[in-house]
């Protein structure tokens, strides 16, 4: 469970440099799916959809375990890499949360 905490700083960063990136929000709100949080899981669902009507909201999470498909109209398994989003190298989300 701490990769999805850490996904959530690191998210929170990217966030905070860009609070128009819309796919920061899915992801994050992944993360806290994931870790039972949901109510915040949706509030960054919905943002995330605000910002780019093209996602949609995936299903519920059904363990932490599972991996997380984001559903875009085009491929969106591009994802975030944490230095694209944060200016950093090192940790890609790829690797924090698995996107199928």
């Amino acid at each position: 469970m701490g990769q999805y905490q850490r996904a959530i700083q690191d998210l929170d960063e990217a966030i905070r440099l860009d609070p128009q990136y819309a796919h920061a929000y899915f992801i994050r709100g992944t993360a806290y799916d994931r870790l039972g949080q949901t109510e915040q899981a949706n509030q960054d669902f919905d943002e995330a959809i605000r910002l780019d009507p093209s996602l949609k909201r995936p299903p519920p999470s059904a363990a932490p375990e599972d991996s997380t498909e984001v559903t875009k109209t085009t491929d969106a398994t591009e994802a975030i890499s944490c230095s694209e989003a944060t200016g950093r190298g090192g940790l890609e989300w790829e690797e924090t949360i698995s996107i199928s």
